[in-house]
């Protein structure tokens, strides 16, 4: 709950100055978000630090790294230096998920690492030709990954 305030007041800031679509204000955004995971869970009964810990991960890791992915196609496309941050995202954020989630977790974190890598390989290839890469097809994208990662977290304990 420490980490709400704050993060509220980085995405009215930014809002303020027109930065509601800036990097901090999505970051700030998913912080806030992320506070849902252990209220939800306290729901469940008591707090356990360690019940918390792999749900949290799991949704940082989906919501930063989306985040960061579709700003690497939409805002930030053509920055090859911003399109090389989800993606090391990813590989670090499913090195880290090899220590605290089991392996379908794992394999799941490992997608969105080939999601990472090749939304910029598809935007450029497709960037000059009638079909380039649209908002709304990495939206469909990022839903059905959305939806492996709540459906994974229903059939599979963390």
């Amino acid at each position: 709950m420490v980490v709400l305030a704050p993060a509220a007041a980085v995405t009215l800031v930014a809002t303020k100055f027109g930065r509601a679509r800036g990097l901090a204000a999505g970051l700030g955004q998913v912080v806030q978000v992320l506070v849902l995971v252990p209220a939800a869970t306290s729901l469940a009964g008591p707090l356990d630090p360690q019940a918390i810990t792999k749900p949290t991960f799991l949704a940082a890791a989906h919501l930063i790294g989306t985040l960061l992915a579709v700003r690497s196609v939409i805002r930030e496309r053509g920055n090859a230096g911003f399109a090389a941050v989800p993606l090391g995202f990813h590989v670090a954020a499913t090195a880290v998920g090899a220590i605290l989630l089991p392996p379908p977790f794992v394999a799941l974190l490992g997608l969105l690492v080939i999601r990472a890598a090749l939304l910029p390989v598809v935007q450029r290839r497709r960037r000059n030709t009638a079909r380039p890469l649209r908002p709304v097809s990495v939206g469909l994208v990022e839903t059905v990954l959305a939806a492996c990662v709540v459906g994974l977290a229903f059939v599979s304990p963390i």
